[in-house]
């Protein structure tokens, strides 16, 4: 069994920002880049570092998707301008999904019973 660490985050402290699921997929021709050019992965993963606002972990991933990021932001507007810069790296594709803790989706799932 895999142990999770558990990350400070804002909600752990106190505050509550949104968090998301960014996932990235690199072209083929990226991926064939990478091999030569492994710093390529600094480029990408520096622009994450550069916006998040706690320690959360990245993970690379065996599929359609390459990468995974959890991140939390102050805004959905921090997130529009993270997605176009990763997009605008040549051979990369994100998609961001919105997440919630799964203590908050319970709560909502209750309240809606009645």
């Amino acid at each position: 069994m895999i142990k999770v660490k558990r990350f400070k985050t804002s909600s752990n402290l106190g505050k509550v920002l949104p968090l998301f699921v960014l996932l990235t997929k690199l072209s083929g021709t990226c991926k064939e880049r990478l091999r030569g050019e492994p710093e390529i992965l600094d480029e990408i993963c520096g622009k994450l570092e550069a916006c998040r606002t706690s320690d959360f972990p990245q993970f690379a991933t065996l599929g359609e998707y390459n990468f995974i990021n959890i991140i939390e932001l102050s805004d959905e507007k921090m997130v529009y301008a993270l997605a176009l810069e990763l997009n605008a790296l040549e051979g990369v594709e994100t998609i961001v999904l919105p997440a919630l803790p799964m203590g908050e989706y319970k709560n909502i799932v209750r309240k809606m019973r009645g």
